[in-house]
């Protein structure tokens, strides 16, 4: 750990509300996807890599490039996932105009506006708890 971090100033109650903040932000991430408590297609945390870092990108990517954002994958179990998410609508495929041969990999509009929703929902929770550990440190 860094010393030069004074970690006295949180106590239990900042960590407790802290795993709270956590659990909020990961049932809502599995409402982005609108499916079933038995459907945990979408819960493994490589997608997770993959739709951020589409989201980052903002464009279509080659699909050998989204298959290497999956952490933790082999090629063709991170193919299987892009092709599960390409079926449900939330990744498109498209071919290239320069190489015929090569796919493009990107978010379905709905997707991203999906992932904008989560991301304020996200960042509205941080807030929250920013203001509680300053209003509990006081």
């Amino acid at each position: 750990m860094s010393q030069d971090t004074d970690l006295s100033i949180y106590n239990d109650q900042n960590r407790l509300d802290y795993l709270k903040m956590t659990d909020r932000i990961g049932a809502e991430w599995l409402k982005v996807f609108n499916t079933s408590p038995e459907d945990k297609t979408f819960w493994d945390t490589a997608y997770w890599d993959l739709f951020t870092k589409l989201w980052r990108v903002k464009v279509a990517v080659k699909k050998t490039d989204a298959i290497s954002y999956m952490s933790g994958k082999t090629m063709p179990t991170a193919t299987k996932y892009i092709n599960s998410a390409i079926k449900r609508g939330l990744i498109t495929q498209k071919k290239s105009k320069k190489d015929p041969r090569s796919k493009l990999i990107g978010l379905s509009d709905e997707m991203r506006e999906r992932l904008d929703i989560y991301f304020n929902f996200v960042l509205k929770e941080t807030e929250i708890l920013v203001g509680t550990i300053k209003n509990n440190t006081k």
